[in-house]
């Protein structure tokens, strides 16, 4: 029984930012045109420039969704192999640096810039775990 709870939790967790993005990307217009729309979901995409980028802007919450839910399987599944979660994290947060320094998101440079900066400073922590694991040999340098 409990594996069935666990099996149809996952499909919910993983049909949600489906669905999110596919209703964003098909009432797109809708939603950046409408003012009655605009006054009810507007909340979601208001920061958002989807006059420079348009749809693709647009799944940036939905990556970001993504993202935390791969963060959380990797701190639950991987905390026996902490270089892969390491690694992993590293990998989300240079993807997401990539994304945002393609994309920026954000109608004000400084949303930019801020968004920028919290993911190098994730990064930079990330780097100083290494010195907790086993990648570092030494027990006293540790």
């Amino acid at each position: 029984m409990n594996i069935l709870f666990a099996a149809l939790f996952t499909l919910i967790v993983i049909a949600i930012p489906i669905a999110v993005a596919m209703l964003y990307t098909e009432y797109f217009e809708v939603l950046t045109q409408d003012s009655q729309a605009k006054q009810k979901y507007g909340k979601f995409i208001e920061d958002l420039n989807t006059l420079r980028n348009g749809k693709t802007v647009i799944l940036f919450p939905v990556i970001g969704l993504v993202r935390k839910l791969f963060l959380a399987f990797t701190v639950v599944h991987l905390q026996n192999y902490p270089n892969f979660s390491i690694f992993s994290i590293n990998l989300q947060t240079l993807a997401m640096i990539m994304l945002i320094g393609h994309t920026e998101p954000y109608k004000l440079k400084s949303q930019n810039r801020l968004e920028m900066f919290n993911e190098f400073s994730l990064l930079l922590v990330n780097y100083h775990q290494f010195s907790l694991t086993d990648w570092v040999s030494d027990a006293d340098t540790r």
